[in-house]
């Protein structure tokens, strides 16, 4: 959402989150009807949405709130468990998958604190400054993190120079990468940049994909120096070391696009003025797939944007693009495409 719409992301966090936060973890100190009802709901979907791989936690929140909310009948205990276990989980859910130990337990004591004081928001004002209170703490948080400008680092070695420079909310954006013998100049997320450098190194059967939790654009400047040219294997592995960015590399199957028929292929791509690429562009931008083309002329081309595996070899519109372009396309059961992601935390 923070990559194509970055104006709806920032709605979504500064309002819509507080809001469902707050009816889910602390609306049930409201006595309201059916408030327990909702928290007990919202808790328990947090858990799950939150912590994917921990759904035990949703199960014994799910248990433990519905004792607390519909069998404990001592208020007092009920209310003091229930302080503690709501804001605890409150905190729990926003640790995230990344980060070390200690940055989880930290963001876990400084989380549940916050909790706590919104529930006593709850309980002594009213619910509704509790969400008020809740929605600007994220919107302070969100603009000093779009707003305020944050050091550059300059990093460089025998060939290059280069500059890694925050962006705030209101710095110059331009989302087309230029990359040049003696210079690169970027303006985008950083995981987004880690990736356009890795796809620029040359022809390589590795797939590339960014993965950004991170509102912050960067503007990445490298100057090879006189004589030199820019050596993009240092370069990557040095925005690795010095950023919060990280990789996660999976092995796929890919598909096989197999020129059976090449004088049918060579009459199609006349008749229509179209060539292969173009013929293979329609199939895998429809069905979003990895491809590569087999050919005695052509070895070995890859099309290295594609994400997801399609079940096509049965695919009607597989069969036709045999019959009228003479192209054959099968699993490919041998060659496994290496697919590496670029991720910000």
């Amino acid at each position: 959402m923070f990559h194509a719409l970055p104006l709806v992301g920032v709605l979504l966090l500064v309002g819509l989150q507080p809001i469902l936060e707050e009816f889910a973890f602390r609306f049930w100190a409201t006595g309201k009807k059916y408030a327990r009802y909702i928290s007990l709901s919202g808790m328990t979907a947090f858990s799950i949405l939150a912590l994917p791989n921990c759904y035990w936690v949703a199960a014994i929140t799910a248990i433990l709130f519905f004792y607390l909310f519909f069998v404990l009948k001592n208020q007092k205990v009920q209310l003091i468990v229930a302080t503690v276990a709501s804001s605890l989980l409150f905190g729990l859910v926003h640790i995230g998958n990344e980060g070390t130990v200690s940055i989880k337990i930290a963001t876990t004591v400084q989380i549940t604190g916050m909790g706590l004081i919104l529930l006593f928001t709850v309980l002594r004002f009213r619910f509704i400054w509790a969400v008020v209170l809740h929605i600007l703490n994220n919107l302070l948080i969100t603009l000093i993190h779009l707003l305020l400008p944050s050091t550059a680092i300059t990093f460089s070695n025998t060939d290059y120079q280069a500059t890694l420079t925050p962006l705030t909310l209101f710095s110059p954006s331009d989302n087309n990468p230029k990359f040049q013998e003696d210079t690169i100049c970027l303006n985008n997320y950083l995981a987004d940049m880690a990736a356009s450098i890795a796809r620029s190194r040359g022809n390589t059967p590795d797939h590339y994909s960014a993965i950004s939790n991170n509102l912050r654009k960067y503007n990445l400047q490298v100057y090879a120096k006189p004589g030199q040219t820019i050596d993009r294997e240092d370069l990557l592995r040095r925005l690795l070391e010095i950023t919060p960015l990280k990789t996660d590399t999976v092995e796929r199957l890919a598909h096989i696009v197999h020129v059976a028929d090449s004088l049918k292929l060579a009459q199609t791509a006349g008749n229509s003025g179209i060539g292969i690429t173009s013929v293979i562009n329609r199939f895998r931008d429809k069905y979003n797939i990895f491809l590569i083309v087999e050919d005695n002329s052509l070895h070995y081309k890859y099309f290295p944007d594609m994400e997801n595996l399609w079940e096509i070899q049965n695919c009607e519109e597989a069969k036709l693009y045999l019959e009228n372009y003479g192209l054959a396309i099968k699993e490919n059961e041998f060659r496994p495409i290496k697919q590496i992601y670029f991720i910000e935390n």
